[in-house]
């Protein structure tokens, strides 16, 4: 073992989860499974969440974010944002959501989009997992090791 120690964990591996799709096939995807909490509201156990290397913000669905306690009408609504389905128009959440990661649990901040076609009510993008963790996917074998830095919790 070398005299540095590793500034990540053991990994977690994790399948990709085939979902249905209209063609019938379905289609593999990067899900883990999370609980968000927020002032005493919680999702748990578990929600699904897409972590996309391609998202530089996390988003939440409107409706998860108002089940958290966040007010939408009360925040400003801002508009340019951009994804692979179109443009869109968003809230920044004013305080970080609690994240819980397979028992690593972080607070972190959440965007919410007014995308009516958004298909995930959560996306963990690099503002979160990615600062949190190293993820290595091995698409080919339909799989992702996330690897939790030891130096944060």
């Amino acid at each position: 073992m070398s005299a540095k120690a590793s500034l990540y964990e053991l990994p977690i591996k994790i399948y990709y989860r085939k979902l249905p799709s209209l063609l019938g096939n379905g289609i593999d995807w990067p899900l883990i499974d999370i609980g968000l909490g927020h002032k005493g509201a919680s999702v748990s156990p578990k929600l699904l969440a897409l972590v996309d290397s391609g998202a530089s913000s996390s988003v939440l669905d409107p409706e998860i974010a108002e089940y958290l306690g966040f007010d939408l009408s009360k925040l400003p609504k801002q508009t340019g944002g951009t994804s692979a389905s179109g443009s869109y128009s968003f809230w920044i959440l004013p305080e970080p959501v609690s994240l819980n990661i397979y028992g690593e649990v972080y607070t972190v901040n959440f965007t919410v989009i007014d995308a009516p076609n958004q298909m995930w009510g959560c996306i963990l993008g690099h503002d979160s997992i990615f600062r949190l963790s190293k993820i290595l996917f091995n698409t080919p074998k339909k799989y992702m090791e996330i690897h939790f830095r030891s130096d944060i919790n």
